[in-house]
Formats: C-alpha cells, sequence, structure tokens
C-alpha cells in the first residue's frame, strides 16, 4: 500500500519542478517546515466569524498563472472520494464544497488576509486530488495527479493547459 506522506511529497514536488508556487500546505501526520498550514474557516461559521472555531485543512494550496490550486492527496483514488472526515464528507466533497464557498476573489483576498500571500490576479480555481493509484473511476468534474517516485501523470476530463504540464 502506498504511503500517504510520500504522495503528499511526491505531488508538491511535481508542483513545483512545473513552477507552481505551494502558499501554504497541511501533510499528513505533522506539517511541512517549508511552508504555512493550510486552514480554512468551517462553512457553517463562515457568516458569524470568520476567526473562531472548527477549520477545514488543506493538504496543499498552490498558485500559477491566475490559477489557484486546492489539493488533497491520499494513497488512493478510492480513499479521495470514500474516505469520511468528521464531517462526514470525502476529501472530493471538502474540495468541491471549498471551491463552491470560496470565490477566486474571495479566496484571493484570504490568502492575503491569511497568510501575506499576494495573489496578482486569481482568474480559475481548481480543485486536485493526488494519489498514487488510481483505482476507481475519476469523477468528471476534478483533476487527479497520479505521482509516485518514477512518474507523474494528470486524469481527468477538460484538463486546463497549465495542468497539462504536469505529466512527465
Amino acid at each position: 500500500m502506498p504511503n500517504e506522506f510520500n504522495v503528499y511529497k511526491n505531488g508538491v514536488n511535481a508542483l513545483q519542478r512545473e513552477s507552481w508556487e505551494i502558499i501554504c500546505s497541511s501533510p499528513p501526520g505533522g506539517t511541512d517546515n517549508r511552508f504555512k498550514k493550510c486552514i480554512f474557516p468551517r462553512r457553517t461559521l463562515y457568516a458569524d466569524n470568520l476567526r473562531k472555531g472548527l477549520r477545514d485543512e488543506v493538504d496543499a494550496i498552490a498558485f500559477k498563472n491566475g490559477y489557484l490550486l486546492l489539493a488533497e492527496f491520499k494513497p488512493l483514488l478510492s480513499n479521495s472520494l470514500n474516505s469520511k472526515n468528521n464531517l462526514g464528507e470525502s476529501d472530493y466533497h471538502k474540495l468541491k464544497r471549498l471551491k463552491k464557498f470560496f470565490q477566486p476573489t474571495t479566496l484571493r483576498s484570504y490568502l492575503r488576509q491569511g497568510y501575506g500571500y499576494q495573489c496578482k490576479e486569481v482568474s480559475h480555481v481548481e480543485c486536485l486530488l493526488g494519489v498514487e493509484l488510481i483505482d476507481c473511476p475519476i469523477p468528471e468534474d476534478i483533476f487527479v495527479l497520479s505521482v509516485d517516485e518514477k512518474k507523474v501523470a494528470i486524469e481527468g476530463n477538460n484538463i486546463p493547459s497549465i495542468l497539462l504540464s504536469l505529466r512527465s
């Protein structure tokens, strides 16, 4: 069975090789001292108070040429689609929820305020599931980065050209 931390590490390294700037990360089982931790206010608390209460963590957020990438990493695609967090949602559903709530301008503002990161222009927000093994069908509305020590592949429908460079 693939190791979740290795999938995270290989995915972040693949993004960096292709000039994606990693804004923050929350790797499985700890922290990556190279980056700040990715934490979002929980959806039910958005309207009341953006600074208190439970938080959502995202494994990595990266930026390149107007694209903001929200990424979650698991060993198997089926883990990303079926394993549930404490809200009863999978990584896939969490990313879709965050993308729906945080429109590009809201995300840009949040990243500037929460991380001091100055995104010049965020025109697109994309969700990415990073895995070592694709062991089930890929949902039509998300991209999958398949990574291991030797290869990188991007899979999905209507992949934006900016993500196509992730193929090796």
